[in-house]
């Protein structure tokens, strides 16, 4: 693979995190650790303002998101 071994373990553990959080190719985009897969201005759109939200959601009930 990689004459430098710890540089080739990176790299499956990369390609390891990558096919357990659902990735298939690139690129692939997550907000908040969910793959959006309606990848045009109006797709990111939608899935930003659900997650601001939610963010304000939980403000109003005084809540911290952290």
């Amino acid at each position: 693979m990689m004459k430098d071994p710890e540089l080739g373990m990176k790299i499956r553990k990369d390609l390891a995190d990558g096919s357990n959080a659902g990735v298939r190719g690139t690129p692939t985009i997550f907000i908040n650790g969910r793959r959006i897969r309606n990848r045009s201005l109006m797709g990111f759109q939608k899935e930003i303002d659900k997650e601001l939200s939610k963010i304000q959601e939980k403000a109003a009930q005084g809540l911290d998101e952290r």
